[in-house]
């Protein structure tokens, strides 16, 4: 027969490189121009040499006729049919990849979410490590971003791109993250921030670059996207928002704490840009704003999987200075549901802290789906709680439904000491262990434990009846001052064994007595959880350079607003900085973590 237009048929779900909440998900995709109907092959590697299974409908929807291999890569790609003529097999489309769970969720929810950085397509998940002051070329503190790719063997011992900052002060690798497949190639894409940056003389504007991926890693910038106005400090957090307008690209969502919108000073905005064939669009699809001074919204963004099942994605918007009842500053993390039209104007659920100066908000997360029901959670950090215990810290995890997002938190954990600063950084893990329930990672950079106050990062199980109430593992920095947990990121799976893996940076870390150059870690999970010891350690090559200052590879994890935080972008050097606060009456199922033990 002759070709129908344009060859391939364009898949739209499951999303490209996402996870998939069925072993036999839908497959929905867009038939060219005369076209009736498609050859579908879902197969376990991308030249689709080992083929699944192969599928012929007359519809733009398949599912396979059993179950796809637990806890596995699949690829898929597709070709069109008129009537019962196959087009030729030039004419396939592009090649996606999804992950299946180890089980189906109870609820039957047929949906996908929280796309894996795998910039090469080769099924591995890879890793991106932000160094903000490196001074490549010599421009001090311009910063660096360092993509590492996965294999059978983990990650790589080095770095198959480094990009580096343009200016000084630009702070490259700020805040860096996945942005899922934002041209629907089927290879994953990168977002890297400058906040620092000063496009057009606008000081401090900040600057965004999205990065494509393809068959040999990452390329040149494709889109640069500038702060508006001086101050703005876009890019402070970058993440992939998943497809929340479900036509098969990848969205992402941009925070700008210093963003002022009419005029309200640091307020802040989180900026929701589309993908398309082409890529990100250079114009935004939604601002949303802060509602008062001060507020800084969108100091932390990150996609909030699909939380209410409706097949389209979520985000969730931090804004750690927000005073909702008009006292105290406690925080606020908003819950911004996806539609056909894309992100919905108005939040479908703001959370709010509960203590004076909380800092609810300051990080914010996908949990993935911690209590297999089918829907996304969210977890949600507050690094100055101050309960029981003067910033101790908090981490509240709260469960999505058929509604979205639950008003109350399922579980809420506390640091153990005064100062723990615990939830400075929250994170989905993925499925660390392989039972088919998410659990989450919680960064405390501030802990002492084996006398060094070197930070911890407390990997918690989920369940049925979702998060456990005590730590399966605790992973602790190995020197003083370390601030081991200020940025961590489920890693997807690096090594391709069916287990999720963590990494975690420490990029105030001295290895080889190199002051501050930073490291970053990568745990492998495994059949009884996170390994107590890092499969894999980068260091910062020369002091100063605050190596793995960010970390991302399946979520955005640096989601925290470092500026009104701990930090200064300044072109000096960053000081830490604890604010003295009252502490405030304490919310229901709220728990002290119990850490676990290490293993040595």
């Amino acid at each position: 027969m002759a070709c129908v237009a344009n060859g391939g048929v364009r898949p739209i779900t499951p999303i490209s490189l996402g996870d998939s909440t069925l072993r036999r998900p839908t497959l929905r995709f867009s038939l060219p121009s005369g076209a009736d109907g498609a050859v579908i092959e879902l197969c376990r590697d991308r030249a689709c040499t080992m083929v699944i299974e192969t599928l012929r409908v007359t519809a733009t929807t398949a599912r396979p006729t059993s179950d796809l291999p637990a806890s596995s890569v699949v690829f898929w790609r597709a070709r069109a049919r008129v009537g019962a003529v196959d087009d030729a097999i030039a004419n396939v489309g592009p090649t996606w990849l999804f992950h299946l769970p180890a089980r189906d969720n109870t609820g039957g929810i047929d949906s996908s979410s929280n796309p894996h950085l795998d910039v090469n397509g080769d099924g591995f998940d890879d890793l991106i490590i932000g160094a903000i002051k490196t001074a490549p070329g010599g421009r001090r503190n311009a910063g660096t971003a360092s993509v590492f790719h996965g294999s059978a063997a983990g990650i790589a011992d080095t770095a198959a791109r480094t990009l580096e900052g343009l200016a000084e002060g630009d702070g490259l690798g700020f805040s860096v993250a996945s942005a899922g497949d934002v041209n629907g190639d089927g290879f994953a894409d990168i977002v890297v921030a400058a906040p620092g940056a000063d496009p057009g003389g606008r000081l401090d504007a900040g600057t965004v670059s999205v990065y494509l991926g393809g068959a040999t890693g990452i390329d040149s910038p494709a889109r640069a996207l500038e702060g508006p106005a001086a101050g703005s400090l876009l890019g402070v957090s970058v993440a992939s928002a998943g497809d929340v307008n479900g036509d098969g690209f990848a969205d992402i969502v941009v925070g700008a704490g210093g963003g002022a919108p009419g005029g309200r000073l640091t307020a802040g905005t989180a900026t929701v840009f589309h993908g398309s064939a082409s890529g990100i669009a250079e114009a935004p699809a939604r601002v949303l704003e802060g509602a008062a001074v001060g507020d800084r919204f969108g100091g932390s963004v990150a996609s909030a999987g699909d939380v209410n099942g409706d097949g389209f994605s979520d985000i969730v918007v931090g804004a750690r200075s927000a005073s909702p009842r008009a006292f105290g500053a406690p925080g606020t993390a908003s819950v911004f549901h996806g539609s056909a039209t894309g992100i919905e104007e108005t939040a479908a659920r703001t959370l709010e802290g509960v203590g004076l100066f909380d800092s609810f908000g300051a990080s914010v997360a996908s949990a993935g789906d911690v209590n297999g029901d089918g829907f996304s959670d969210v977890v949600v950090g507050a690094p100055r709680a101050s309960s029981s215990r003067f910033e101790a810290g908090a981490a509240s995890v709260f469960h999505g439904s058929a509604t979205g997002i639950e008003a109350t938190a399922t579980r809420v954990f506390e640091g153990v000491a005064a100062n723990d600063q615990f939830g400075e950084a929250v994170s989905g893990a993925g499925d660390v262990n392989g039972d088919g329930f998410a659990d989450i990672i919680v960064g405390a950079p501030l802990v002492r434990r084996n006398n060094r106050l070197g930070g911890i990062v407390s990997v918690v199980h989920g369940s049925a009846t979702g998060i456990a109430t005590t730590a399966a593992r605790t992973l602790d920095g190995v020197g003083e001052l370390d601030a081991f947990g200020w940025s961590i990121a489920r890693a997807g799976d690096v090594n391709g064994d069916g287990f999720a893996d963590i990494v975690v940076g420490a990029h105030l870390a001295a290895p080889g007595d190199r002051v501050a150059a930073g490291r970053a870690s990568v745990f492998h999970g495994s059949a009884t959880g996170i390994a107590p010891t890092s499969a894999r350690t980068f260091e910062g090559v020369d002091a100063d350079t605050w190596f793995g200052y960010s970390v991302a590879s399946a979520d955005d994890v640096d989601a925290a607003d470092r500026q009104a935080n701990a930090c200064t972008l300044a072109r000096g050097r960053p000081t830490r900085r604890i604010a003295q606060r009252p502490s405030i009456s304490t919310p229901v199922k709220r728990l002290t973590l119990t850490v676990a033990s290490p293993e040595r």
